[in-house]
């Protein structure tokens, strides 16, 4: 329904919009895996504050936030070629999906239990023990982003499944964790969303009614697409509602898709804002309306 709804706003969307009114489809297509996709670290943060992490609604929104995300960034790489004036090539989508899957299938199974020994060895010292885990992080991050961008995906997922296997670790010590939560929040995320404020003038290209529709048909067709597949799980409304509101949060990563639709020439400023608008709504509304609908609710098991 997210997909649905994205295409069908960017079919619907006056050509002003647009960069490229001729490239309406591809525009239209990269609204739908836009809208789609969901925030993985945001959803997780969510869970974990509100004590529902390992809870059946927290344990199907985050396995379900993880396909999506995975789906959404295969969707993307596929369009990243038409939008920077390629052609989508079969075998090359072909080699890329099936060396995507060994990647994300090594990282879980393989790379995982490995890391964890490894973390453990780091940890061992406890002065400098939170410096050499941090220091891991970064260099598995920047190869996973280099191994990603060499498929033909983009270097963001490579890193974005590197976070995944290393975060969720359970050797990590609450010290060292607290620690590289810390330099994250506190150095890459100013500095991330500064970069954004040189990227585009958010004052000039604010469009009220456009930043007000895209929120309105991202958050409709995310929350009732969810609902009604929780219900047909066998979750009752309450509880699959919160399912909905727990996906709908988009977060730092519908910010970065944006950003690389923006920098690849396919996105009027008024969009990209609209898009920026639209995700960190919907993270911020995400959290009160998750515990508000489960609120004194028993979740089925």
């Amino acid at each position: 329904m997210p997909l649905a709804g994205g295409f069908l706003l960017g079919v619907l969307l006056p050509a002003s919009h647009l960069v490229h009114p001729e490239s309406r489809t591809l525009f239209a297509l990269f609204m739908g895996v836009a809208l789609s996709i969901s925030a993985l670290p945001v959803i997780a943060k969510t869970l974990l504050d509100l004590g529902l992490f390992k809870t059946d609604v927290g344990l199907l929104v985050m396995a379900a936030a993880m396909v999506d995300d995975l789906v959404g960034w295969l969707a993307f790489s596929v369009l990243l070629g038409p939008m920077q004036g390629g052609a989508i090539q079969v075998l090359s989508v072909a080699r890329a999906l099936v060396l995507t899957i060994g990647f994300v299938t090594a990282a879980l199974l393989v790379a995982r239990p490995l890391l964890g020994g490894l973390i453990v060895r780091l940890q061992a010292d406890l002065h400098a023990g939170p410096r050499r885990v941090l220091s891991l992080i970064v260099l598995l991050a920047l190869f996973g982003a280099s191994f990603t961008q060499w498929i033909g995906i983009h270097a963001v997922f490579g890193g974005f499944v590197v976070g995944v296997v290393v975060g969720d670790s359970p050797k990590l010590k609450e010290r060292t964790r607290v620690i590289v939560h810390e330099f994250v929040t506190n150095i890459f995320a100013p500095v991330f969303f500064a970069s954004l404020g040189l990227r585009a003038d958010f004052v000039r290209s604010f469009d009220l009614r456009l930043c007000a529709l895209v929120f309105v048909i991202a958050t409709a067709a995310k929350v009732i697409g969810c609902t009604l597949g929780s219900r047909a799980g066998g979750l009752r409304w309450r509880p699959a509602t919160a399912v909905g509101f727990g996906l709908n949060a988009r977060g730092a990563m519908e910010i970065i898709l944006a950003l690389l639709a923006l920098e690849a020439g396919l996105l009027k400023e008024q969009v990209f804002v609209a898009l920026v608008v639209m995700a960190l709504a919907t993270s911020l509304v995400s959290g009160p309306m998750m515990k508000w609908l489960l609120k004194g609710v028993e979740e089925e098991s």
